[in-house]
């Protein structure tokens, strides 16, 4: 008898628990949750000093385009799979009434 006692108030009380315990999770600010950052601000994270050295870097890249031009690539061909049927399926607006 007292096992048929137990074990309902047992789990009422894990019940009653874990309510209390999302609901004060869920007051917390968002603030705690992790961290907002401007993105103008390059100081704020850590590792992200963008510099006009970096900048110009990226100016002088060079690209060998030189692939595009190889017989190989130019072999390639586009292998689309397209609709077969240019029937309308559906009504123009499907909000209106029949």
């Amino acid at each position: 008898m007292k096992k048929k006692i137990i074990i309902p108030i047992v789990g009422i009380l894990a019940l009653v628990l874990g309510t209390g315990w999302y609901l004060y999770r869920a007051q917390t600010p968002a603030s705690d949750w992790g961290t907002t950052v401007d993105p103008n601000d390059t100081q704020a994270i850590p590792g992200l000093e963008i510099t006009l050295k970096d900048i110009g870097a990226l100016e002088n890249l060079e690209i060998d385009t030189s692939i595009f031009s190889d017989s190989v690539f130019q072999s390639l061909e586009k292998y689309a799979i397209g609709t077969s049927s240019q029937e309308q399926i559906g009504r123009a607006n499907p909000f209106i009434a029949f």
